[in-house]
């Protein structure tokens, strides 16, 4: 008798928020290392958001707001528990 089995899991996860940064350190070239947490809990699941990268200050904006697409070397990692 043969036998024959698949089997996959995927998990599928979206998160739109919006981060306060703060810099926490200005190079040389007078770019700035921005770094933000958040905390977000959705039906029980926490999830911990931390973004860390290289921004221009001529690319913050009027309220200084800074799209994700401006910064360098961004790194964005979520850490949930459930």
């Amino acid at each position: 008798m043969a036998s024959s089995s698949s089997g996959g899991t995927t998990r599928t996860t979206e998160l739109v928020t919006t981060l306060t940064a703060r810099v926490v350190d200005v190079l040389p070239s007078g770019d700035l290392v921005i770094e933000g947490y958040r905390e977000v809990d959705i039906n029980g699941d926490r999830s911990v958001v931390v973004l860390t990268g290289v921004a221009r200050a001529i690319d913050v904006l009027p309220g200084n707001v800074l799209p994700s697409s401006r910064i360098g070397q961004l790194r964005i990692r979520s850490v949930s528990q459930g």
